[in-house]
């Protein structure tokens, strides 16, 4: 009998190479999904989020009333304002419908990375993207921001696709997708220039292509011209955009949209927490610098936009472009906030430092970055699900309803502050606001109307005549962001009776009165 064989060719018992991938990127978006959908009741409402889930409550035609004097396009309160008649008003329920957005964002970022450079871009974009504290953070908010940083991307990729293909369907989806990013976040404007700085710079190199690129800004600017002139008329003419509430540009802000986009957060740890935090966010920038090094490398021998340096390209300009643009215009106006308002740019950054990881050539130094950034990745998830508070509110609420007596006044200073405490007041009867009115005081309930603003000596005058005619005693919730509340504070304590104050997360005082100032005491500050 013959022997067998030894040169045929054994079965491999590895798991091929499509299955595996599959398999990886199943569970990052499990795991990125969990992250976005847990602990969503854990943190306490915050102005922003309840002043927008009472306006999405309201009618459609109300809804634009409401706009008149809020910053933001229409399309989030449109689309909240179902989810809300379906779902409640829960902090998990509203939540979850921004977190809905942030989960649809992973799947798009992994296909974004493997279409404007290569697979393995992709997968490194979509574990960063997944664990990203940024992008967490606003996934967890009742705010547009994660349907903001969604619609970004779509626009990024779709003005890609449609320089490469050409076809007139690629077209229409940069149209839609841009255009809902501008009915999302009047950053969304921004967002469209960057497309457009796309197209400017593939103008000479596929002439071909004009045509659809000329015709889809025109179709861009038609569909976004409703909501400019609302937004002209009523929003840009009051003090809803380029009110005072907006701080000068700062140094401090640049380095707060750097940590944030590498979603680098600096928690008070100690000196050795601090010194790995500061080593991620080198590590995050050395990976943008490196992406920046390759867009001249790539450049040399580009054709026809075929190669990364087109990904590139686009990147850089959806990175730049959202953060520069309005950072050169808060120089002469503020109309930029660190943090939430660095969303735009966002997508790009994480695609940029994917890239960058992706083409350092060294093992050591490429190991070096992946273990800074995932030790950091960790301290700020840590930071964020087990001691970080976005706002106090439902603390406050809670100190007082065990004091609030059936004939007390709660004064609100700022008056805005009684939007989200009142939510979890379940609106008491006796509100007053200064330096303007409550919400509760306003015949309309409507914020762009109604907001005539008080003296200290008719708020003062106000009060005393609330309490001769409800006999009780008076709550003031002050925050640190109304300066003239201070000055109010110091003339409740000459003429009224200290029994009570506390402090919040140092940015709220709650301060309880009696009606008998002969006996004024001084209580010591309390700090929870």
């Amino acid at each position: 009998m013959s022997e067998p064989s030894t040169n045929q060719p054994e079965r491999s018992s590895r798991i091929p190479v499509p299955l595996l991938l599959f398999g990886a990127v199943t569970v990052v978006l499990l795991v990125g999904g969990g992250l976005r959908f847990s602990a969503l009741s854990r943190q306490s409402y915050w102005y922003d989020e309840i002043n927008g889930i009472r306006i999405a409550w309201r009618p459609y035609a109300e809804i634009l009333q409401e706009l008149e004097a809020d910053a933001s396009p229409p399309l989030y309160y449109f689309c909240l304002h179902p989810w809300l008649h379906a779902f409640g008003d829960s902090e998990t329920s509203t939540r979850a419908f921004s977190a809905l957005f942030g989960v649809l964002l992973l799947p798009c970022i992994f296909l974004a990375g493997r279409q404007l450079f290569d697979v393995k871009t992709g997968c490194v974009a979509l574990v960063l993207a997944a664990v990203a504290h940024f992008h967490l953070y606003y996934s967890q908010e009742a705010r547009m921001y994660s349907m903001l940083g969604l619609f970004t991307l779509l626009s990024m990729v779709s003005h890609h696709r449609a320089w490469q293909m050409g076809r007139t369907t690629a077209w229409a989806q940069c149209v839609l997708w841009t255009v809902l990013a501008m009915h999302t976040h009047n950053y969304g404007v921004f967002v469209a220039l960057a497309g457009g700085a796309y197209g400017l710079s593939c103008w000479h190199r596929q002439p071909e292509q004009r045509k659809g690129f000329t015709l889809s800004l025109l179709m861009t600017g038609l569909l976004y011209m409703p909501w400019f002139l609302f937004a002209l008329r009523h929003q840009f003419s009051g003090t809803a955009i380029t009110g005072g509430w907006l701080p000068p540009l700062r140094l401090s802000h640049v380095l707060g949209t750097v940590t944030s986009l590498a979603s680098v957060r600096l928690v008070a740890f100690g000196k050795p927490v601090y010194v790995v935090a500061l080593t991620g966010l080198i590590a995050y920038v050395g990976c943008w610098g490196q992406a920046l090094q390759s867009v001249h490398l790539k450049g040399k021998g580009e054709r026809s936009g075929n190669s990364h340096h087109a990904g590139l390209r686009i990147a850089w300009l959806y990175f730049v472009v959202p953060l520069v643009v309005p950072m050169l215009i808060s120089l002469l106006k503020p109309i930029f906030l660190p943090h939430r308002y660095s969303m735009a740019a966002w997508p790009a950054s994480v695609l940029l430092a994917a890239y960058g990881m992706c083409q350092v050539r060294r093992p050591a130094l490429r190991w070096a970055i992946v273990a800074a950034i995932a030790v950091n990745t960790g301290l700020s998830l840590t930071w964020y699900f087990v001691a970080e508070e976005k706002a106090p509110d439902r603390k406050v609420a809670a100190a007082i309803t065990e004091r609030l007596r059936p004939r007390d006044c709660i004064v609100y200073s700022p008056h805005w502050a009684g939007v989200s405490l009142s939510h979890y007041l379940k609106n008491p009867p006796n509100q007053l606001g200064f330096p303007a009115r409550a919400l509760a005081e306003r015949t309309e309930g409507n914020e762009a109307r109604q907001r005539e603003t008080r003296s200290l000596e008719d708020m003062l005058a106000l009060i005393g005549s609330e309490q001769a005619r409800l006999g009780g005693r008076l709550v003031l919730v002050r925050t640190r962001w109304e300066p003239k509340g201070h000055e109010l504070r110091d003339a409740l304590d000459r003429r009224l009776k200290l029994i009570e104050r506390q402090s919040f997360h140092d940015t709220v005082e709650l301060s309880l009165y009696g009606m008998d100032a002969a006996n004024a005491v001084t209580i010591p500050k309390k700090t929870e």
